[in-house]
């Protein structure tokens, strides 16, 4: 448990007023003579940079110049009406031109801030984001100080430690008793954006999977499928291949020899190679030799990969990321497949492993669905230790 918030104020802090101001003379000697007792050595020690910061209500952060400054908004005694004003009317400021320098000086005054539970804000909302950079910086790779010989030294706050800053990690590690300043605010709210468009993405993408899973079986299902509706469904739902797809482009050329089926997208921007034959297909004989519908499907895909190895340059000219691509021939259904040739189906993608994989609708379909299930968090059974 950590230290409460009265706890910090269990001795009292004294600072004190910056300025005096008013027509009652009695009063401003009273403060005169203060400052006068506290010495060379002691006045120096109170208008060090943290003197300014510890007593504001907070800083202001602005430009001036196109230089950082900022302005404390400290407490000033009116001796007329015997009251604290508040009032921004001075300027910290770094006379120093090394743009180096300046964001070391801005991170150590943001530090000074944290330390005084100073909140520190923009002064327009157009100088928010560079502040949360600074903020940032300031919180993973610390900020140089001097120790007590005089000597630069690096700190940096371990309040986050284990965390990342900007991420829900950091959000989980705010505690209620602490100050957040509007740029570690600015922070969390990046962080939560980021997060809330992530699920809004996966959200799209789970919704797309599921109605193209939904299209295709439905499609296969039908008495008298429709082949032409069946390659449709495929080429304007490259997720059925993958996350990794997200478009298809139909007959590409490649030089005067070849005209591939598809070409399918990565999210990479390469490119890989869809051969769609007929569902109706059978994929071979009775007496186990491959059908030509396949041996055909199969030199397709082949001799599309060799053209693009032989053809490199002119080939990513035509298609920019069609480098060394996968092949994938579509054709025939599983339940068409009796165990004898779905062990040769299953040879056969060993062979061509690493050149191209042969799926049947129905495998494309269950890898499809698995994905769902993995994506959806539905996979893993709790009861047992395999996976569907």
């Amino acid at each position: 448990m950590g230290i409460s918030r009265r706890e910090k104020w269990k001795e009292p802090k004294k600072s004190p007023a910056f300025l005096v101001y008013g027509a009652d003379e009695e009063v401003k000697a009273i403060f005169e003579r203060r400052r006068m007792e506290r010495g060379p050595s002691e006045e120096s020690e109170a208008l060090t940079q943290s003197s300014f910061i510890e007593p504001a209500k907070e800083l202001i952060f602005d430009k001036e110049n196109d230089r950082p400054v900022f302005h404390p908004v400290l407490p000033m005694f009116n001796t007329e009406t015997a009251e604290l004003e508040l009032s921004a009317a001075l300027t910290i400021s770094l006379g120093e031109d090394d743009s180096e320098e300046l964001r070391e000086w801005v991170k150590l005054v943001l530090a000074l801030a944290v330390i005084h539970d100073v909140p520190v804000y923009p002064d327009t909302e157009e100088l928010a984001s560079e502040l949360a950079s600074y903020h940032e910086e300031m919180l993973v790779v610390g900020f140089r100080t001097q120790d007590e010989s005089g000597k630069d030294v690096f700190v940096r706050f371990n309040k986050l430690a284990g965390t990342s800053v900007g991420t829900l990690d950091h959000l989980e590690a705010i505690r209620a008793t602490e100050l957040q300043s509007p740029a570690e605010i600015q922070l969390i709210k990046r962080a939560l954006l980021t997060e809330l468009q992530k699920r809004e993405e996966a959200g799209r993408l789970l919704a797309s999977l599921r109605l193209a899973i939904a299209e295709l079986e439905g499609l296969l299902d039908e008495t008298v499928r429709n082949e032409n509706a069946l390659q449709r469904c495929l080429t304007q739902n490259p997720i059925l291949f993958g996350t990794d797809y997200r478009r298809v482009i139909p007959k590409h050329r490649l030089g005067d020899e070849y005209e591939m089926d598809y070409a399918l997208e990565r999210v990479s921007g390469l490119f890989d190679l869809v051969e769609i034959e007929a569902s109706t297909h059978l994929l071979f004989t009775q007496s186990g030799d491959p059908r030509k519908e396949l041996v055909h499907a199969e030199q397709q895909v082949l001799d599309w990969i060799d053209w693009v190895e032989r053809n490199g340059g002119y080939a990513q000219d035509r298609l920019p990321g069609l480098i060394r691509p996968f092949g994938y021939v579509i054709i025939g259904r599983t339940p068409n497949l009796d165990e004898g040739d779905r062990d040769r189906l299953r040879r056969r993608n060993s062979i061509f492993r690493g050149a191209f994989q042969i799926l049947t609708y129905d495998d494309l379909l269950d890898r499809a669905g698995t994905l769902l299930k993995m994506l959806e968090g539905r996979l893993f059974d709790p009861g047992s230790t395999k996976t569907n």
